[in-house]
Parts: structure tokens; sequence; C-alpha cells
């Protein structure tokens, strides 16, 4: 503890220090910091004279623009003829562009510089409120946005380290390491319930219902959001709770968007990263290659390249990651363009094991013996293995401006991604006990969508085409295949009749078709035996509905209250639709699950405003949802169900404050999530009533888990100098996560920690390079833990697995932009 207070009193001296030298600094750029605030004041003025727009739909189109991909320009340096004539930037709620191509005209080009400098502030306002900036929309959505800036000045070596520290979001365990974005405490079921895109396109597709599990909850299918290289993302787009009439399934947590670069303008970049473990004589490293090329103005391509290594903590432990990308755009013409985007991504991970917290099964090691044990092989090694990803993506889009007031998009787009893990059936009688588990999925589909914009009102109309297929096996004993199919169509509209009231609301409607086959091959051996169980292909159809409506009150320039009801629902996976059931000998056959598809209510209120430098936003949240899917494993046996209710509610607060002209950023956030179960298992699905857990009366009360109790976080950012080409940005981030609860609610992380990271970027010239601290404190805390289904809750247990995370580190950048 003293030596945090050192740390932190050395700190407050350090920022105190780079401050005076700033306010030095600071009087000779007088000039320049005058022009700047002049410049922000015209815009001001120019944007001061729209009218509002409906506060929900604004959020929605802070995203949803994104995810359309047609804003194809560099936040920063979008000046040319293409962002002119670009039909997405009327969802960004830019002053109004002209349309002429012709750019030899002063005033045509102080036009393009003046809604370039608008739209580069909106966008930093977004991610680091200031009162001197442009008044924009206050969303009533807790929207987070991580701009390009603030990945580079971080040194950031991939997205988990990015969201670390963001409000609203936590990152849970899944599979041999792997971890999930989770928002409003979605725990395991992350991967099903917060939806992740890339550009437009949905990556978290990976069947959630089978493969490595805990007791109901599903460890696998892997979001790969990870695999992507941090340089090749202009920004992190997180929407909190909501959206399934606009997305679909699966966001009753939220919706994260990852936009890649593409950039308008020629440009190069060279980087190269380091990381060394305290603890550990192990290096790790990652290099990184892009570009990009301009094509009279009419069409541009970009690339990137990257290939990281990385130590893992315990001998043996890597990860290797290959990625690549390209991204095209065409203007067809002033009102008509197409965007292309590819990704591919190829990651292999040794993973040792997960140790055991009890020795001998019964005394639980001490915090100091588990940190000593952290960079050891485990002794007793479980689920250890070679854990390999791949990620392909691509995606064609069509935007057309038909009038001022009606525009269109087509989204055309084909993913795939593939996950193999290690995976142990338990049963020492059948051969082969030790096996890989394989998931694979090929997702294609269309996106279309309508919008009609006047001064107060807007409309959108959308219809939504999508094919999954499904395949998954164990070794070669189990195997599933399955097709999905979903089709939807949505309508949503706002309406502001004044400046101080505005309504939203909106209906989707959703059918999904499944059709499933399953077989196994249960080899024992001894005697040398196999016994083959097969379902055969089956059907089944859901169909799903969403409702949401949203009357919002605003007051002075940035002042918004507001109130949300929403009704939304996840659908049963391809694996989910089939139970295996336990026929003795460890043999099973197969039955449709009757799986109800999960439903959900959320209601929401919230505040946003800002008040001289700095800006405030509230909310509080209730979501109560039925049919909430789980499963059972016992001896190879899988068995769906859906539990009755289950609760979540919670506040979010975050204010953000730029001080000393700029100088010093600040961000404070505090989110608390309570999750428990209130009704246990819904007794219509097809169940094996010999399984642990059948009656499951005893999940009632428990707490959802892996989802901290509370977040607290400070994010503080120095511009210690900005001189001419030269500028030197330190950081500081802080993070307390609360206690949680495993798999089977046994306590993890009494108490909580504290993890904490600080860095500087130093940058001449196009020139940079990064260094800090990760984990400056050094901090143990349990990364996942899994007890045994024996001892819900118990504080002594037989078995109790878990892994240890990261401790601290170092890592050094450099980067070249040309």
């Amino acid at each position: 503890m003293k030596r945090h207070t050192h740390i932190s009193a050395t700190l407050s001296v350090a920022l105190a220090t780079m401050l005076l030298s700033q306010s030095a600094i600071s009087v000779e750029l007088n000039a320049d910091n005058e022009r700047e605030r002049e410049r922000e004041r015209v815009i001001l003025a120019q944007t001061s004279l729209e009218s509002k727009e409906p506060q929900s739909v604004k959020s929605r189109d802070k995203i949803d623009s994104a995810l359309d991909t047609t804003n194809n320009t560099n936040t920063t340096t979008s000046t040319n003829a293409t962002t002119a004539t670009n039909p997405a930037n009327t969802s960004q709620d830019l002053p109004p562009q002209s349309t002429s191509s012709n750019h030899s005209s002063q005033s045509t080009q102080d036009d393009l510089d003046t809604q370039a400098s608008y739209k580069n502030l909106e966008a930093k306002d977004l991610g680091r409120v200031s009162a001197s900036a442009p008044k924009r929309e206050m969303n009533r959505e807790n929207t987070i946005f991580i701009d390009k800036e603030d990945l580079a000045n971080k040194g950031y070596a991939d997205l988990e380290q990015a969201l670390t520290h963001q409000a609203s979001i936590t990152l849970t365990p899944s599979v041999n390491g792997q971890r999930q974005i989770d928002i409003r405490g979605q725990g395991l079921d992350a991967i099903k319930s917060v939806k992740t895109y890339i550009n437009g396109v949905p990556i978290n597709i990976n069947d959630t219902g089978y493969g490595a599990s805990r007791n109901g909850f599903s460890l696998n299918g892997a979001n790969p959001f990870n695999l992507i290289d941090i340089n090749d993302i202009e920004s992190i787009e997180v929407l909190a709770g909501g959206g399934s009439v606009l997305y679909g399934s699966g966001t009753r947590g939220g919706v994260v968007n990852i936009i890649t670069k593409k950039p308008s303008k020629n440009y190069g970049r060279v980087s190269l990263e380091g990381v060394a473990y305290e603890a550990k004589e192990a290096l790790s490293g990652k290099a990184s290659v892009g570009g990009g090329y301009n094509i009279k103005d009419k069409a541009f391509i970009s690339a990137n390249v990257s290939y990281a290594y990385k130590n893992g903590l315990r001998p043996r432990e890597y990860t290797k990651n290959a990625y690549a990308s390209l991204q095209a755009s065409y203007q067809i013409s002033e009102k008509h363009k197409l965007d292309f985007s590819a990704n591919y991504a190829k990651s292999y991970q040794f993973f040792a094991g997960y140790n055991n917290k009890f020795i001998n099964g019964t005394q639980e090691k001490s915090i100091s013996a588990m940190k000593q044990e952290r960079y050891s092989t485990p002794t007793q090694a479980t689920l250890n293995g070679v854990v390999m990803q791949d990620l392909v993506q691509a995606s064609l889009k069509y935007s057309a401006d038909f009038s001022q007031h009606l525009s269109f998009s087509a989204l055309g787009f084909y993913s795939f991604s593939d996950f193999a893990f290690p995976e142990i059936s338990g049963d020492p009688t059948i051969a082969n006990a030790n096996i890989t588990g394989t998931n694979s999925n090929h997702n294609a589909g269309v996106f279309l969508k309508l919008k009609h914009s006047t001064k107060n009102n807007k409309f959108y109309a959308g219809l939504d085409n999508n094919v999954e297929i499904s395949s998954a096996n164990s070794g070669s004993s189990d195997k599933r295949e399955g097709v999905r199919y979903s089709g939807g169509v949505y309508l949503l509209d706002s309406f502001m009749p004044s400046k101080y009231f505005s309504l939203t609301g909106g209906a989707r409607g959703e059918v999904v078709y499944y059709d499933v086959d399953r077989t196994a091959v249960t080899s024992f051996a001894n005697p040398p035996t196999n016994i083959v169980s097969s379902l055969g292909s089956r059907q089944d159809i859901k169909a799903n509905y969403a409702a949401e409506i949203t009357p919002a009150f605003h007051y002075g320039e940035a002042g918004t209250l507001y109130a949300k009801g929403e009704i939304g629902f996840i659908s049963p996976s391809v694996a989910q639709i089939i139970n295996a059931i336990s026929t003795g000998n460890s043999s099973k056959e197969f039955a449709k699950s009757n799986i109800k598809p999960e439903q959900y209510f959320t209601g929401e209120i919230g505040w946003r405003d800002e008040f001289l430098f700095s800006s405030f936003s509230a909310s509080a949240y209730y979501t109560h949802s039925f049919n909430e899917i789980r499963y059972i494993y016992q001896t190879a046996v899988r068995n769906f169900f859906n539990l009755g209710e289950t609760q979540r509610f919670g506040f979010e607060f975050v204010s953000k404050q730029r001080l000393f002209d700029k100088i010093l950023s600040l961000q404070e956030s505090i989110n608390f999530n309570y999750s428990n179960v209130l009704k246990g298992r819904d007794e219509t699905a097809t169940f094996n009533a010999n399984a642990i857990g059948a009656s499951d009366a005893s999940q009632e009360g428990k707490q959802i888990p892996y989802v901290p109790i509370v977040k607290v976080s400070l994010l503080a950012n120095v511009q210690a100098i900005k001189v001419g080409k030269h500028s030197l940005n330190i950081f500081y981030n802080n993070s307390y996560y609360g206690q949680q609860v495993d798999n089977n609610y046994a306590l993890m992380n009494r108490g909580g920690y504290v993890l904490g990271d600080i860095g500087f970027t130093y940058a001449y010239n196009g020139f940079s390079i990064s260094a800090g601290v990760r984990n400056v404190y050094d901090s143990f805390y349990i990364a996942y833990q899994s007890s045994s289904s024996s001892v819900r809750g118990q504080t002594n247990t037989h078995t109790r697995t878990y892994l240890a995370g990261e401790g601290r580190s170092y890592y050094i950048a450099g980067k070249w932009e040309f």
C-alpha cells in the first residue's frame, strides 16, 4: 500500500510539473490557440442554427452510420472531392455540403475545411468532451467513442487493452484464456448478447451452444475481435443497452462496432512494438505495415499486413497472430458509391491449462502462493493444448443519395470463422479421452436500408436476410451440422414536434428457420466397441419480435432527459435446437430440445448535459429476461433448457473534462451491475432428468457469474508538449473491478482489484515512440475460475481451477507514418 501511495504521489507531482511547463509553452502559442478558438466559435455559431433532432435516432445515427460503412474518409483529413459528395455525410449531421466536384474556388475549399474541422471536433467530442467544442447532439444512450488518436497515444497492443478501462465495458472469460466483450452484466452469455461488427458485418457468429462449457454457461464460440490489428482501426463505437429494432437478435447488452481505416489521401505506415513481463525473461513483438493510394479522386485503395508473437505467462505458452486487410472505394457519381472491405486473420495459441486453487482438494491457496505460481507450469493442468482461430470477412456496400431527403444502402457480406480448442471428455473409459473440439461457421447475408429525413422527422425501413451454416465436432466422435436462416423487417420513426420534445418508436419482426443434423460415435477401449447415435435432419421455426419507444425532453443547448422502453430477443443457436440424452454406458441419443427464444424487456432513464468545461452522462436501467438459455453438461452429454426469469439492473455515470486550454483531459466513470436468477429451469424442454442440476432450483436467487458488481475508472491524459511538429502525451489509466462469482457461484477476486497503466507517446513529423507500464501495481487477480458442480456457492470445494491475470509488463513501440 505504501508503494502504491508513493506511486500516486509521484504521478501527482509529475502531472503538476507538466502542467506548469505546458503553461509556459502555451504563452508562446497563444496566437495559435486564439485562432483555433476563433474557428471553434465560428463552427459553433453555424451549428447552433441547426434545429435539434430526436435523441434516440441521433445516437443510433452515430453507430448506424458506422455500421453502414458509407463514410470512407479519415476523420481528420477528409477534404477531397470524394468526401464532399459522400452521401453518408448526411448521417453525420454536418453543415450542408457542396455537391460540386470543382474545388478550384477558394470558397468551396473553405467550406470543405470548415466541414472537416467540424467533423474532427465532433468526433473528438464523442471520446473526449470539451466545453469549447461545437455542441453536438447529446445522445441518450451511453455511447463510447474511441478514436484513432486515443488508440495511438495509449500504446495499446490490441483491442483488449483498449477496452479494459472504458466505461460500461468488462471483459469476461471464454474458452482457454480467450476473453469476450461484456456490457451490462451479461457474463458468459456476452458472446450471444453483445453484438460485435467490423464495418457493419457481424463477427460473433460462432455457435454459442457447443464445446467447452461450465454448467450451463457456454465458454466457446469465441468472438474474434482481438484478432484485428489495432493499427488498422480508425475508431471503436460502443452502444450500451438494447438495439434489437435496428440490429436484431443478440443486443441485450449492447452493440460494438469496429471501424477500420479508410483514409482519403495517399499514406504509408510502418510500426514495430515490443513487450516484456517483469517476472519472466521473455519478449513479445509485433510488426505492421500499411498504406493507401488515391486514384484520381474517384477511387481509393488501402491495405494493411501485420504479424505478432506474444509469449504467454507460463512456460511454452505463446500466441501467434497474422492479419491482413484490404479496403477499396469507388465514387460512381456524386450520389452513388461503392465500398469494399476484406479482412483475414489467423491465430495460434498454446494454452498451458488451468491451475488448481486448492491444495489436496481442501485447503485454499493464499494470494501470495497463487501469485508466485502465476508464471509457472500448472501442476494439475486441464484443457491445455493449442487453440486456433481463423477469420475471413468480405463485404460490398452500395450507397445512394436519391434526393436531399431520401437515401438507400445495400450491404452484402460473407464471413467465415473457425475455432479449434482442446477438450477433455471426462470419462476414463472412453478411448482417446483427450480430444480437440472445433467450431466452423459460414455466414452470408444482405442488409437493405431506406432512410427518409426531414427537419423534424427521420424514418428508417430495413430488410435483413442472413444465412448461417454451422458445424462442430469433438474429434471424430461427435458431429453436428446445421443451417439457420433468418429474415427480418424493421421500421423506426423519430418525430420532433418542438425543440423541447421528441418521440422515437419502432418495431421489428423476424422469422428463423433451422435444419440440424446430429451424429455421435462413442468408442470404448475395453472392450473395443463403437456405439453410433444419429438423429437425422430436424427442422424448426422460431418467430421473434422487438419494439421500442423513447420519449426525450430537451433543454438548453445540450441538456436531455429521456426514458426508454424496449422489448428484444435472442434467437437460439444451431446447436441449441438439439439435446443429447444419456442412455447409460456413456452412450447417448438425440431429441429436439424444444428450446424457446430468449425475450427481454429493458427500461432505462437517463440524463446528459454539459456545464462549463465538463460533460456528464448518467443512466439507470433494468432488464428482465425470460427463457434465458442454459445447459447442463455431464459425461459428454449436453442438455439445453430455458431458465424461467433473470434480472439485471444498474446505473452508469461518466464525466469528462478538458482543462487548462485542453492540456489536461480527464474521464471518470462508475458502473454498477447486479444480475441474478429469479426463476429456475422451464420444464417444457426435452431434458435428461438424471443430469446434475436437472431441477436447477439451486440457481434461483444466485448472481449471474463473471459479472463484477462495480467498476470505477479514472483516465487522465496530459498534452505535455505541442510545439510545431513536436508533441508529447502522458497518460494514466486506473480501474477498480469489484468481486464476482464463478460458474457455480463461488466467490472470486474477493474485495476486488485495481489495474493501472501509465505511459507516454512522443511524436515528430510522422515518427512516434510510445513506452509505458501495464498493471503498474503488479496486482494479482483471477481472470477465470471454475468450481465443481457439487459445491455451489460453498467456500470449500474439491475442484476449483483458475487462470491468473497478467502481472506487470513493460512495452515500447515505434511508428512511422508518411
